[in-house]
């Protein structure tokens, strides 16, 4: 058997050595390619992944505050009822629409809303809307003196700013 050392062979050819090297650099550069082809791949289906959970956690969010906008307006209501029935109707019936009003106030609670709009308190642009002013006395100017409507908010969100009439100086 004659057989030729693949060593010898190439040591003497050096145009096949160069050809090797070539080839050799020319796959090196294609799988640099290729990996940085692939972490940017990777890098952007995270980032894909991350604005869907977002996209989505803000979508959850929104719904959830129209359905706890829409049952605020069955507290007002609620509310509303129950003044009457203590002031003009059956005192049981003013006792059960208070105790409803109880029920109602609770679950909206569990659900992480919070009361805005608290008499005393100093007039905040970002929870209050101001329905109207008026002369009050021993009353430092900008404080409410009376609510008109709660407002409600769950969280860092604002689900409807309360509605507030606000002390005024006296000239």
């Amino acid at each position: 058997m004659t057989g030729s050392d693949p060593q010898e062979e190439t040591a003497a050819n050096p145009q096949a050595v160069a050809l090797l090297r070539e080839q050799l650099a020319s796959a090196e550069a294609e799988r640099v390619a290729a990996e940085d082809r692939f972490l940017r791949a990777r890098a952007d289906l995270d980032n894909y992944r991350k604005r869907s959970a977002s996209q989505i956690a803000r979508q959850v969010a929104e719904g959830h505050d129209k359905l706890l906008q829409d049952w605020l307006e069955v507290v007002d209501s609620i509310r509303q009822a129950s003044r009457a029935g203590r002031e003009h109707a059956d005192p049981q019936l003013g006792e059960g629409l208070r105790a409803l009003d109880e029920q109602v106030t609770g679950i909206l609670t569990r659900q992480g809303v919070q009361s805005l709009g608290r008499v005393g308190q100093h007039f905040d642009p970002a929870v209050h809307e101001v329905v109207a002013t008026q002369p009050a006395e021993g009353v430092e100017d900008g404080t409410v003196i009376e609510v008109a409507r709660y407002g409600y908010g769950v969280g860092d969100r604002l689900l409807r700013p309360a509605r507030v009439v606000v002390a005024r100086a006296v000239s």
